[in-house]
C-alpha cells in the first residue's frame, strides 16, 4: 500500500533525475512511508551521491527545527489582534482601529499573517543567536583511539536484482586491512574471497574454481577506517550530530561524506551504520551483526591466500 500516494519508485535501483525527484519527495514525508517503500527508498540512496547529499541536507534541516526554540508575538501584536477580533464580533466596525483597516475591510487574515511570518523571523533570529552564543558542543576523537587490536566481523543481508535474498559474512582486520568475505545464496551460491590488499583470491566453493583479480566479491569497508574518519571530521567531511540509543546502548552519530551515519559506542569503537537516517532514532541498520573480535578469536586460515586443493582455476559465477 502506497501511503503517500506518490508514484511508484522503479524497482531496479537507476540514477535519471525524474527518479531522483522522485526519491527526494519521498525522502520529504519519510515519517510516512512504509517499511518496502523506505527500503526502496534507501537501496536507491545507498548507491546515489545526489540523493544521499539531499538526505543529509534534510536530515541537518530536522536538526535544526527540533532545536529550535519557541518564542511569542509581543504584547502590542496580542492586544492588536485581541483588539480586531472583539471589534468583529461586536459588530462595530466604526470603532475598528485605522491601522486595522484596508480599504472598507478589517485587515485581520493579513495581521494573522503578517504575525505568524514575524514570529517565524522572531524564532529564527533567536535560533541563530542562540547557535552563535551556544554552538554545538565539539566532538574530537580521542588522539590515542587506535582500532588495530580488532578484526571487525559483519553479516548483512542484501537483494539481488530479482529481488532475492543473499547473505554476506565479512571478517576485516583492522590492523592490516586483510579481508574475507563469504558471498551466499541457498544451495546455487557460494564464493569466499581473501584478500591481502595487494590481491584477490575468489573461490568458489559448489563448484571449487578459483580466481585471481576477484576484487568485485570484496566489501566495502572505508566506514571503519579510522585513519580517515580523523581527516573527514577535521574537513568537516563528517559531521557530529549528536548522541543517541541504538538497541538500548547509547552511541554517538557520525554522518559521513556518503550521507551514512556511522554509530560509536562510549568508548568510541564501532556499534553499526545506519542508511536512511533523517533524524534522532531514525535509520536502518546495515549490518545484521557487528562484533569486534580479538586476533586470538579468528583462525590464520581466515587469511589464506593458496588455491585450496582439487580447485580448478576458472572463472566465478556472476555476482548477484
Amino acid at each position: 500500500m502506497n501511503s503517500t500516494n506518490l508514484p511508484p519508485l522503479p524497482a531496479i535501483a537507476v540514477s535519471k533525475p525524474k527518479v531522483c525527484e522522485l526519491v527526494q519527495r519521498y525522502l520529504a514525508v519519510w515519517d510516512d512511508l512504509t517499511p518496502e517503500q523506505k527500503q526502496a527508498v534507501t537501496g536507491h540512496v545507498d548507491f546515489c551521491a545526489r540523493c544521499a547529499a539531499a538526505q543529509h541536507l534534510m536530515s541537518q534541516a530536522t536538526e535544526l527545527l527540533a532545536h529550535m526554540p519557541s518564542s511569542t508575538p509581543s504584547p502590542r501584536v496580542d492586544r492588536a489582534i485581541m483588539a480586531a477580533i472583539a471589534t468583529q464580533a461586536n459588530g462595530r466596525r466604526a470603532k475598528t482601529p485605522r491601522s486595522l483597516l484596508l480599504g472598507n475591510k478589517p485587515f485581520l487574515p493579513a495581521l494573522v499573517a503578517a504575525v505568524l511570518v514575524l514570529a517565524t523571523l522572531a524564532g529564527t533570529y533567536l535560533m541563530g543567536s542562540s547557535m552563535l552564543s551556544t554552538p554545538r558542543q565539539a566532538f574530537v576523537l580521542p588522539a590515542n583511539l587506535s582500532w588495530t587490536s580488532y578484526v571487525l566481523y559483519q553479516t548483512e543481508s542484501r537483494l539481488d536484482k530479482k529481488g532475492e535474498h543473499y547473505y554476506i559474512n565479512s571478517y576485516y582486520d583492522m590492523r592490516n586491512g586483510q579481508m574475507h568475505v563469504e558471498t551466499m545464496q541457498g544451495d546455487t551460491l557460494d564464493v569466499v574471497a581473501v584478500s591481502d590488499t595487494y590481491e584477490t583470491l575468489g573461490m568458489d566453493e559448489i563448484h571449487h574454481v578459483a580466481q585471481m583479480g576477484a576484487d568485485e566479491w570484496m566489501v566495502d569497508e572505508s566506514m571503519f577506517s579510522l585513519s580517515q574518519l580523523h581527516r573527514d571530521m577535521q574537513a568537516k567531511r563528517a559531521v557530529y550530530l549528536g548522541t543517541d540509543e541504538f538497541k538500548g546502548q547509547k552511541v554517538y552519530r557520525i554522518r559521513a561524506a556518503n550521507g551514512l551515519v556511522l554509530l560509536l559506542d562510549m568508548h568510541y569503537l564501532p556499534v553499526n551504520v545506519l542508511r536512511g537516517a533523517v533524524g534522532s532514532g531514525t535509520g536502518e541498520p546495515v549490518y545484521d551483526t557487528l562484533q569486534l573480535l580479538s586476533h586470538a578469536q579468528v583462525s590464520e586460515s581466515m587469511w589464506n591466500m593458496g588455491v585450496p586443493t582439487g580447485f580448478q582455476m576458472g572463472r566465478l559465477p556472476e555476482k548477484p
